[in-house]
């Protein structure tokens, strides 16, 4: 929901592993040079010294915000608009930002919905990493645009319960 929040908002989504060591996450924050960051309240302290002019938000604030009703414009974006900087795996060199618009994700989207067949009655697991293009793709933007269910297991082991509920 973090991403659909982001695309309302107008903001542009910069997912990160979450195994990155602060000193790992402080590179890609010099270089997208964020205006929010999101994290778990386990790691809120050790990122603080790293978010500089950024507001750093846990994600359990947030989601007691949602609850609480609190209601957010929705801001205008078209095509052409920055959608999401996904980072390459640096394995040439530092890892590099790659910017993805909004207009380059629903056509890859409906180019792979058309290949593999999917259509709102589908039902997928989410099962690549969250800060892989790949993910993005599969399991986001494919879902959004044909309507179908995109399941997001918790942890390898429900992938596995998923997998056997769905089929």
């Amino acid at each position: 929901l973090l991403y659909l929040a982001a695309l309302r908002a107008g903001l542009v989504y910069v997912p990160l592993n979450t195994a990155y060591t602060p000193g790992e996450v402080g590179y890609f924050i010099a270089d997208a040079e964020p205006r929010v960051i999101v994290c778990d309240e386990a790691r809120r302290e050790s990122l603080a010294p790293l978010a500089a002019a950024a507001n750093l938000v846990a994600i359990d604030a947030l989601a007691a915000r949602a609850k609480s009703g609190a209601k957010a414009d929705i801001v205008p974006r078209g095509p052409d608009d920055l959608a999401a900087i996904l980072y390459t795996s640096g394995t040439t060199g530092r890892s590099k930002g790659a910017m993805l618009s909004h207009e380059n994700l629903v056509v890859s989207a409906r180019h792979g919905n058309s290949f593999d067949r999917l259509d709102e009655g589908e039902e997928t697991i989410a099962y690549l990493p969250m800060a892989w293009v790949g993910d993005h793709i599969f399991s986001y933007a494919q879902s959004y645009v044909a309507g179908y269910c995109g399941n997001c297991p918790e942890s390898p082991e429900t992938a596995i319960l998923y997998r056997r509920e769905i089929g």
